[in-house]
């Protein structure tokens, strides 16, 4: 790369200076692969568990800091999500609250990179109606943690898209009618945000 094309990208970047106040709604792909031990009256079980489908939708918000003029942010978040997962003829579903912390890097004025870590917890209850099968009614807790990497594009003014992928793993643990289920899932993950940054000024120089 020619020497002058150089010193120009990276004063581009050096200068760039973007403001993370978002307020986010997000949609999300997440892991169907999944491992299952079940228990009852008659013995226990493990095997796995393929769900046929798993997504979570819901709002939450992030908030960067950083120095003036510097593409560098430290960069939290939280979210308040309601999960769906279908598993053979039984739907799995609740609501899960998550944190996250990481890092942000300004790629222009328009470009942010993330980095962001998350832990979650939450609750899950199964359902399988009696046309399916047996009826059966079960309640539990979720954990889960995981990370992943996104761009932050800006569209116009306060408005933003967002697209992250990583890696997610859990475990749900459900109890009801004489019975108990362990479920632990992993895999990929994906997701999509539209934010809107409360003030999308970039910070005074001192």
């Amino acid at each position: 790369m020619h020497p002058c094309l150089t010193l120009l990208l990276c004063g581009s970047l050096v200068a760039a200076d973007q403001r993370v106040q978002d307020l986010r709604v997000l949609v999300e792909a997440r892991p169907t692969a999944a491992t299952a031990t079940w228990s009852d009256r008659l013995g226990s079980a493990t095997g796995d568990a393929d769900l046929r489908q798993a997504w979570a939708g819901g709002a939450g918000m992030r908030w960067g800091w950083g120095a003036p003029g510097r593409p560098h942010l430290l960069v939290v978040g939280a979210a308040a999500l309601w999960l769906e997962q279908r598993w053979d003829d039984a739907a799995l579903r609740g609501p899960e609250a998550r944190l996250e912390a990481g890092y942000g890097c300004a790629l222009g004025n328009r470009w942010l990179l993330t980095l962001m870590p998350c832990v979650a917890a939450g609750r899950v209850a199964l359902d399988r109606p009696a046309a399916a099968s047996r009826a059966l009614a079960m309640s539990g807790s979720l954990v889960e943690w995981g990370a992943a990497a996104g761009l932050r594009w800006t569209v116009t003014g306060r408005w933003s898209l967002g697209l992250e992928g990583g890696w997610l793993g859990g475990r749900q643990r459900l109890t009801g009618d004489g019975a108990s289920l362990d479920l632990r899932h992993q895999g990929g993950w994906a997701g999509l945000g539209l934010a809107w940054t409360i003030d999308p000024r970039p910070q005074a120089l001192p």
